[in-house]
């Protein structure tokens, strides 16, 4: 049986920049300075994505945009704790990670 909080030991979760290419990287840094001339009207575009791996492996599992700046801390935040909170089960419920057959 799982305990509470073990999903530490089998997965490890960082923020990284996106996987993209010269086109969409201008996009991105067009739709950010568009976003920042809005006064906060446009909604920025998501600037990193959270993505969790497997401890043992460094497989990854799931990868996710995490939102601007300030979402993105928020996500690592929220994935931190529940790593530290959760067990195994749970955590891969939580964060939509399908058990492999």
């Amino acid at each position: 049986m799982a305990a509470l909080g073990d999903a530490a030991q089998f997965y490890d979760v960082e923020v990284v920049p996106p996987r993209e290419g010269r086109v969409l990287r201008a996009a991105r840094r067009a739709g950010t300075a568009l976003a920042g001339a809005s006064f906060g009207f446009i909604p920025a575009p998501s600037v990193a994505d959270l993505v969790v791996k497997r401890r043992e492996t460094g497989a990854e599992l799931i990868r996710t945009a995490a939102g601007d700046a300030h979402e993105a801390c928020g996500v690592l935040a929220r994935a931190r704790a529940d790593l530290l909170t959760l067990s195994v089960e749970d955590f891969a419920s939580e964060w939509g990670i399908v058990p492999r057959a």
